[in-house]
């Protein structure tokens, strides 16, 4: 089991550091450690979202996903309040890279919906729309997150910039 007394956030950004180095015997350890942790705490949320975040770091986006899921499947309450919204945008975009657009789509919604002020959730749903050529899709998530800033220029024409977006979502559809 994890030690209480270690913090749970250092002990993967070490784990992190091992693995992203040149050094083989480094990175063994590294995985070694990721392993350990994955069969000691298999039903731990937490450390299953740090072992996918350790992955998907390093670019090794196939074997972070299913950390990712094990961790939904589990709970992502059991994640601190700050991470909650973190998984969605990591997994989105993971599954993005994996070419699984839709599926990607799907999670970073249900981030939107949950986090709905999580304004990362939106800026990964349009970087994914527009990868996809959905570029008006895309810009009226963009500009929804620039109208969630809190600006007094922008509140001035508050009313008139939300009708705008929402007539380039009605012509595209």
């Amino acid at each position: 089991m994890l030690k209480q007394s270690q913090p749970v956030d250092l002990l993967f950004e070490d784990i992190e550091a091992m693995m992203a180095t040149d050094d083989s015997s480094r990175i063994s350890i590294g995985e070694q450690k990721l392993k350990h942790q994955d069969q000691e705490n298999p039903d731990n949320a937490h450390i299953q979202y740090l072992i996918a975040s350790t992955f998907d770091s390093l670019g090794r986006e196939a074997e972070a996903m299913p950390h990712y899921a094990r961790a939904f499947e589990i709970g992502i309450e059991q994640l601190p309040t700050h991470r909650q919204p973190e998984i969605f945008v990591q997994a989105g975009s993971t599954l993005r890279n994996l070419k699984r657009f839709d599926e990607a789509r799907h999670i970073l919604q249900q981030g939107i919906d949950r986090f709905p002020h999580y304004r990362a959730l939106r800026v990964f749903l349009a970087l994914l729309e527009a990868g996809l050529n959905n570029s008006t899709q895309a810009m009226h998530l963009l500009f929804k997150v620039i109208l969630m800033e809190d600006d007094a220029s922008l509140k001035r024409y508050n009313r008139s910039l939300n009708a705008y977006v929402k007539e380039l979502t009605v012509k595209e559809v």
